[in-house]
């Protein structure tokens, strides 16, 4: 396969990539706005969209490493090194080298945004799950309450369950 070849081919997974994060975008706002609603059977569904997505970023990314093998041996590079893009991009042509920069730095710019939105997400999601525990320990207490005293000097004196009156207790 000749260069030219391969930069599109590259390009195309780039491209490919970039519509797939997109679409992931969209999939993970509706998630944060389910989210707020705390709706568990759309998170659902939206989950299991967001798997699908992810699927395919994972297949492209893995064609897009074995082109870039291809591209480094095209210009010299052993397949085995560790070579960064922006070496081999310094031994293209300056109009070969900026088409796939250009695709590598929007793809990187939808990441950042994605990543924007999961932070704020994962905040929603703290938040959501201190509320679940707190609310699990007030319906605990609720469940069985207790009356505590205090001394004076605030030590505890003792605990009175509410639901047994104290004749109960007295006879």
């Amino acid at each position: 396969m000749t260069f030219a070849e391969l930069k599109e081919k590259f390009l195309s997974v780039l491209s490919k990539q970039i519509d797939d994060y997109k679409e992931l975008k969209k999939v993970i706002k509706s998630e944060e706005e389910q989210l707020n609603k705390k709706n568990a059977q759309a998170l659902e569904q939206i989950l299991n969209k967001e798997e699908a997505i992810l699927k395919e970023i994972k297949e492209a990314e893995i064609e897009k490493q074995k082109i870039f093998q291809e591209i480094k041996k095209e210009f010299g590079f052993k397949p085995e090194a560790d070579i960064k893009l922006k070496d081999v991009l310094l031994k293209m042509n300056k109009k070969d080298a900026e088409d796939i920069e250009t695709k590598v730095l929007e793809l990187i710019k939808i990441i950042k945004e994605i990543d924007e939105i999961n932070s704020k997400s994962s905040h929603i999601i703290k938040n959501y799950l201190n509320y679940l525990e707190f609310f699990k320990k007030i319906s605990g207490k609720a469940e069985k309450p207790v009356n505590v005293t205090y001394d004076p000097g605030g030590a505890k004196k003792f605990e009175q369950n509410q639901t047994t009156p104290k004749i109960d207790k007295i006879i």
